[in-house]
């Protein structure tokens, strides 16, 4: 392949990569939600631990176990192949369903200080506009925010299980 044949292929590669990337994302709102018990936060596990739990999961032959534990071990891989065991993230209330936001650092670092005790007792909650992609698997329900366009506090109820 001569090289402008192959600079062509790549502009068009990065063109089709890059529509199909922006077709997926879209505005979302929502308010902040709180899940008291959530079993599967390990992002703010050490690297050591987090690095363990990949190498063990990603070793493990799923055609040997029963469907649930099939289905488990086959979210938990979607999730290591998506950068996703390393992200923090938070809930979010849209349209009455719990999705997991999954954001950067920095801005998790303005969402997480936030505290359902004091949100109900001052009858508030936290509005939150994103534009982000859809990165739901089976029950995993998430989205991942590229932009946080927009949070404030807000008068409302903030929602919990």
């Amino acid at each position: 392949m001569t090289n402008s044949k192959l600079t062509g292929f790549t502009i068009l590669l990065v063109i089709v990569i890059a529509s199909c990337i922006s077709g997926k994302q879209k505005v979302i709102e929502g308010d902040l939600y709180f899940n008291r018990i959530d079993l599967y936060r390990i992002f703010d596990s050490p690297d050591s631990t987090l690095t363990k739990i990949e190498h063990e999961m990603l070793q493990v032959n799923s055609d040997t176990c029963n469907q649930k534990d099939k289905d488990f071990i086959d979210l938990v891989k979607y999730a290591i192949k998506n950068k996703l065991t390393r992200q923090p993230y938070v809930w979010i209330l849209i349209k009455g369903k719990e999705y997991r936001l999954f954001l950067d650092q920095q801005d998790y670092d303005k969402l997480k200080n936030y505290e359902l005790s004091e949100l109900t007792d001052e009858h508030k909650k936290i509005y939150i506009k994103a534009i982000a992609c859809n990165v739901s698997y089976k029950e995993l329900k998430a989205v991942k925010c590229t932009k946080l366009l927009d949070f404030k506090k807000i008068d409302g109820e903030t929602k919990y299980e």
